[in-house]
């Protein structure tokens, strides 16, 4: 099982609000990284978690747009901002079909950093706007998860 972090693509300024959108430079990010991950069998998930705020939701439907018609985006409170990502991290232990994730910081971070074992009160992945990482289930570490790539708008020359 693989599974796909991705931080949403720059947002317009203003208030951290739900209903706050992508910026022209964070739409076209978010384009360029569906294009990019749709055409490469590596990136590849059967699910697409989100979170309900409106630049997450930007950012996760050029995924859609670029899929053969067969994923859905499901909407998830706890993808909120500063939600706990203590039960999305119980459910995904136990997930056995690959998802991509599409969500905010810290958040993001925070769960990254724990399903692979990093210690939060010491330090956290860092996460850029835009960016897609990618954790393989792994039996043989001791926190069931492993970093594969980590893909950033600029790697990509956005």
């Amino acid at each position: 099982m693989k599974l796909f972090l991705m931080r949403h693509a720059h947002a317009d300024y203003g208030p951290p609000d739900p209903e706050r959108t992508l910026s022209g430079r964070g739409q076209e990010c978010a384009q360029q990284m569906a294009s990019f991950a749709m055409e490469r069998g590596f990136f590849d998930f059967e699910e697409i978690w989100c979170s309900p705020y409106e630049r997450a939701r930007q950012t996760a439907e050029p995924f859609l747009n670029n899929s053969k018609g067969t994923l859905k985006i499901h909407y998830m409170d706890k993808l909120v901002p500063h939600g706990d990502p203590a039960d999305l991290y119980k459910r995904l232990k136990k997930q056995e079909s690959s998802v991509l994730i599409v969500g905010h910081n810290p958040h993001l971070s925070i769960l990254a950093s724990a399903l692979i074992g990093i210690d939060r009160e010491r330090s956290y992945l860092p996460f850029k706007k835009g960016a897609l990482m990618v954790l393989k289930r792994e039996e043989f570490t001791q926190s069931g998860f492993c970093l594969q790539a980590y893909l950033t708008p600029s790697s990509l020359g956005l």
